[in-house]
């Protein structure tokens, strides 16, 4: 039960939902819990019930949020002046500046392009880390520094050099929801 409410917090903040606009107030609340077990239910019962609530709020939550969703992605690839598909190769960690000039620890992910679908490709490792230690305020890393060696992500860039500073976002494939970003996952015809 504790993973399908870690599951539906994921999928609230991921879409958006409960975000203050305060950096400082940005952790997001956990949806609300079933209704008690019963007297007459099992626990395999309302460890299915409860399933079902949770799958049924992060579904409800992911209809409300997809138009916007579809908007964010047509943005990435009207505004975005490189995009590639790339394979992580290394994952490790980087120590950067923060904001009042502390050290912090960022993931860091080298990937290898595999495929360029804008602008003028490079064929130099590209390194994508977090730019800020905000937790309300990563920026720039997208879904990549949650990722493991071997998966592949899509990077959208805006004009620069190919630095995580001019990263406008990074997509898994499960984080798709247009045909044209699915559709830049599927392997190329040899």
């Amino acid at each position: 039960m504790h993973r399908l409410a870690r599951l539906a917090c994921f999928a609230a903040s991921a879409l958006g939902f409960g975000v203050p606009e305060i950096a400082g107030a940005c952790s997001i609340p956990a949806p609300p819990p079933p209704p008690p077990r019963t007297a007459a239910e099992s626990e395999a019962e309302f460890t299915a019930r409860s399933r079902k609530w949770y799958g049924d709020i992060n579904e409800q939550a992911r209809k409300e949020a997809l138009p916007g969703m579809i908007a964010h992605e047509e943005r990435l690839w009207a505004a975005a002046h490189r995009v590639v598909l790339a394979r992580i190769d290394k994952v490790g960690s980087t120590r950067l500046r923060g904001s009042s000039g502390q050290w912090y620890e960022s993931p860091l992910v080298k990937l290898r392009p595999i495929r360029w679908l804008k602008g003028h490709p490079s064929p130099r490792r590209i390194r994508v880390h977090d730019l800020s230690d905000d937790s309300c305020d990563f920026g720039g890393a997208g879904s990549a520094t949650d990722g493991e060696v071997g998966d592949v992500f899509l990077l959208f860039y805006r004009p620069g050099p190919l630095d995580p500073r001019y990263i406008l976002d990074t997509f898994s494939q499960d984080r798709a929801v247009t045909t044209r970003t699915r559709e830049a996952f599927i392997p190329a015809e040899p």
